[in-house]
């Protein structure tokens, strides 16, 4: 059954569920904005197909290709290459992110980083943030200094302003309603406020994103799912606040391993929240601790603080939230120039690295050729000349992975080469 089908079976049977929302009392207005949605996606421009074929480069042949180059950090090597394209594959940075920098908020569920969103702007006016999202169904979310507010989604990089019934509906809600979930459709969505604060330069662009929780149970996937959905949102930020509750009273051994591969992100602020819920003392201990667990985990942060969204106000107004947004404010632009270079410079260095092991190999066939030539026990004559045959396979099998991975870098370059086009 259709999407379009599944809705008019909603309205045959009449079964809408009582709501304020529009968009959930009426399945026809629902299926106009699914139809608007749609339309903009199957538009698919040539940026998007370049993007999908990078990931697939990066992230299925190029381990393949590598299966025989012993590279004793060759997982390393491929997490920073695969966390490049996804930077470089911020597709969904239309002309309004151009020169902006993104700062990312994420954190554990119930973390409060809708709120703490909330206080920042004007000190805690309402912002309409889509509401109760799960990572399998979250949509990325701009906030983001505007002349007047408004949000769009935007799809395969082109915007659609929609009204704020929209924008909630399109949360968990509209996947209660209707069983469908638009996020694999939207690439994310944009609120732009005019209740942008001063502290805040307009340079800077906000990052909400659904957190993630540890599972008691270790054969549930769904941990590992939120996880890696979290990661490729907020991997896609410039700048990193992890939000952890002050409730909670540490910062977890998950956040801590979650935190330590964000080698990308430039600065990184912990913020502890709901800190009205705990004393002076405790919040001063809580930050101590956290401070010294980041750092026994040679983990870099810009400091470690309290908030407390309720009354917008930072814990001890220590000003560390406002000194670093203005840090940021004075940093320069990331672009794809850098990334796409640093991408490059990565290939190149394992491209070097075939060449080494072939050098070794060859190396050692020499070796074994003296050998041979000069011992005169026939058994062991026998057992070098294996190991001479297992060589020259090696070397044959390695060189044929050297001419693919030749041709997968001139691909990925070709790719690049689209993204960086638009």
């Amino acid at each position: 059954m259709g999407i379009r089908d599944r809705i008019r079976n909603k309205v045959n049977n009449k079964e809408i569920v009582a709501s304020k929302n529009s968009y959930l009392e009426d399945p026809n207005k629902a299926l106009a904005l699914i139809t608007q949605i749609l339309a903009k996606r199957y538009a698919e421009n040539e940026r998007a197909t370049a993007l999908n074929e990078l990931e697939e480069l990066i992230k299925v042949d190029l381990p393949t290709i590598l299966e025989n180059l012993q590279l004793p950090d060759v997982i390393e090597r491929l997490q920073r290459l695969e966390k490049l394209g996804f930077r470089l594959g911020k597709n969904e940075r239309t002309e309004l992110f151009q020169g902006r920098k993104v700062v990312g908020l994420g954190g554990l569920f119930s973390a409060g980083k809708s709120s703490f969103i909330n206080g920042l702007i004007n000190g805690g006016s309402k912002l309409m943030l889509p509401e109760n999202q799960s990572p399998t169904t979250s949509i990325l979310t701009y906030v983001m200094a505007g002349a007047k507010g408004k949000q769009n989604v935007v799809v395969s990089n082109q915007k659609l302003e929609i009204d704020a019934d929209a924008l909630q509906a399109l949360s968990h809600e509209f996947e209660e309603q209707y069983h469908l979930s638009l996020s694999r459709f939207i690439d994310c969505i944009t609120i732009e406020t005019t209740n942008f604060p001063a502290e805040i330069s307009d340079e800077i662009v906000l990052l909400d994103t659904p957190g993630f929780n540890k599972s008691t149970n270790k054969h549930d996937k769904t941990e590992v799912s939120d996880r890696e959905i979290a990661f490729k949102q907020l991997v896609k930020a410039d700048y990193l606040i992890w939000l952890v509750n002050a409730e909670a009273g540490a910062i977890k051994e998950e956040e801590v391993k979650f935190l330590a591969e964000f080698d990308t992100v430039k600065q990184l602020l912990v913020v502890f929240t709901r800190a009205d819920k705990r004393d002076k003392k405790n919040i001063q201990e809580i930050i101590r601790t956290a401070e010294q667990t980041l750092a026994d985990h040679d983990i870099n942060f810009y400091a470690v603080t309290a908030y407390d969204s309720r009354a917008g106000k930072e814990f001890d107004d220590n000003g560390y939230i406002n000194n670093f947004f203005k840090s940021i404010a004075t940093e320069p632009n990331s672009d794809q120039e850098q990334d796409s270079k640093e991408l490059s410079a990565d290939l190149l260095e394992l491209q070097a690295e075939f060449a080494n092991e072939m050098k070794q190999l060859r190396a050692n066939l020499k070796e074994l050729t003296k050998q041979i030539e000069t011992e005169k026990n026939i058994l062991a004559t026998k057992s070098l000349a294996s190991l001479s045959l297992d060589i020259v396979l090696q070397v044959d099998r390695l060189g044929r992975n050297e001419a693919q991975f030749i041709n997968l870098q001139e691909k990925i370059k070709w790719r690049v080469k689209k993204l960086e086009q638009g």
